[in-house]
């Protein structure tokens, strides 16, 4: 620590992340700016698994400092800083996920609701979906689980691999399996309705 650190309070630049977290809550402004710039990488990396476009990953690094410094004082320094703040990325990128699912939902109910009904359209639709639902039954296993965790559920590949004990490429690999099946039989069905 140089003379003036010892003076002013202020925390080295290469301090340990908790000395930082001391350092901000005892008034340092510039002690989060380092934790910033230290984990604002790793977070965005971690934030793109879950958002869905680097714009929206943006959003929740933002919003996940601006939680962590409000809720610093709740920090328990005599446990590791990283692990808490990755969870508190994981819970602000799980709401905006699910915030995003509704906000999209509302939009395709609101233009489905003010469109006039067309029975036509209403049926050909209905079809589309239960030849969907019969597809992704149809599909290997764990195709169907990796699917249905991924797209259905909205749970990053990470989160689909702990859960089912396997590895995130594997997961990758199925739901892209899943989706190049499910391709194919959208593209047979959209050819036969064309035919109509």
């Amino acid at each position: 620590m140089t003379k003036d650190e010892a003076t002013s309070g202020s925390a080295p630049q290469d301090a340990p992340d908790n000395a930082l977290v001391r350092a901000t809550l005892g008034g340092d402004e510039t002690a989060f700016g380092r934790l910033v710039r230290r984990y604002i990488r790793k977070a965005m990396a971690v934030a793109l698994e879950y958002a869905g476009s680097r714009e929206d990953a943006e959003d929740v690094v933002q919003d996940t400092f601006k939680r962590v410094l409000e809720n610093l004082d709740r920090y328990d320094p005599s446990r590791p800083f990283e692990p808490w703040f990755f969870t508190v990325l994981r819970n602000t990128a799980r709401n905006a996920a699910k915030r995003r699912r509704v906000r999209d939902h509302e939009a395709l109910t609101t233009e489905y609701a003010s469109a006039s009904p067309d029975p036509f359209e209403t049926t050909h639709r209905r079809e589309l979906r239960r030849q969907i639902d019969e597809a992704v039954e149809r599909l290997p296993a764990a195709q169907r689980k990796c699917f249905r965790l991924c797209i259905v559920e909205g749970l990053s590949s990470v989160e689909v691999a702990s859960a089912l004990g396997l590895a995130e490429s594997t997961v990758r690999v199925q739901v892209f399996k899943a989706r190049r099946a499910l391709q194919r039989l959208l593209d047979t069905w959209a050819e036969e309705v064309g035919n109509i």
